[in-house]
């Protein structure tokens, strides 16, 4: 049920806490967070629910979001590396 319902809520709002730079002193474990949810299922987040998010989302220009999706890849994705693409990409 969780997995179903709730993921989506709370990648959402940990996600837009680092669009809005709202919880900076946070941001390595909001990233860990992230990482450790859509780590479940990465095909369903990198497939579903990020271009969702970027598309919804105000905060992110066209620019970002393109940089974004073409530096989240499923396959290559380490927590490391996704902590350094969100703090670059939303500067």
């Amino acid at each position: 049920m969780f997995t179903e319902q709730l993921t989506a809520q709370f990648l959402t709002v940990l996600l837009q806490s680092l669009v809005a730079r709202s919880h900076d002193l946070l941001h390595d474990e909001i990233v860990g967070c992230l990482h450790s949810m859509a780590s479940v299922d990465f095909a369903a987040f990198f497939d579903h629910f990020l271009p969702r998010f970027l598309q919804q989302t105000g905060e992110v220009d066209p620019n970002q979001a393109a940089i974004l999706k073409e530096n989240f890849k499923a396959e290559t994705v380490t927590q490391k590396r996704l902590t350094r693409v969100m703090y670059l990409q939303m500067q």
